[in-house]
């Protein structure tokens, strides 16, 4: 986030880092235990924060071109939300392009990346989203044997 990046001065904040791979870890730890206890529990769980990263430290492999700076703030990786002249810091700078900036302002990814998550989410690849797509999840595919249950026939 371009507001930690900005506070941390060295262009990253281990603290909110280690925050959210403790959560990420204690959730999959959860879903699994969820799993194992109840019979056909179904989930799919996204792993935002190494799919978010890889789009921070790359975005040109992920068609962006700025993955540390905000697109509308000011100070240092546009960290300062300022965004629109509405707090104390009035004045900001805005990009040309917001398509080509992971972050909209100092807290929030532009529209574009929740478009690739939503479709990540949907049909991703399995190492982001494991165990199930939402695209399993909602649709899946369904034979007879889902429907009908042969051993137990009701006519």
């Amino acid at each position: 986030m371009p507001v930690l990046r900005a506070i941390a001065q060295e262009g990253c904040f281990e603290q909110a880092n280690s925050l959210a791979l403790a959560h990420s870890n204690a959730l999959t730890t959860l879903l699994n235990n969820l799993e194992y206890l109840l019979k056909d529990f179904k989930y799919s769980n996204s792993d935002f924060y190494t799919w978010l990263l890889q789009r921070i430290t790359d975005p040109c492999t992920h068609g962006f071109t700025q993955g540390e700076n905000a697109c509308c703030g000011s100070g240092p990786f546009g960290g300062i939300f300022s965004c629109g002249g509405m707090k104390e810091t009035t004045a900001y700078d805005l990009c040309d392009e917001a398509n080509d900036y992971v972050w909209w302002d100092s807290f929030h990814p532009t529209q574009r990346i929740h478009q690739h998550f939503g479709q990540a989410l949907w049909d991703g690849p399995q190492a982001t989203l494991g165990p199930y797509s939402l695209r399993d999840l909602f649709i899946g595919p369904t034979t007879i044997d889902d429907v009908v249950d042969a051993d137990h026939p009701t006519f």
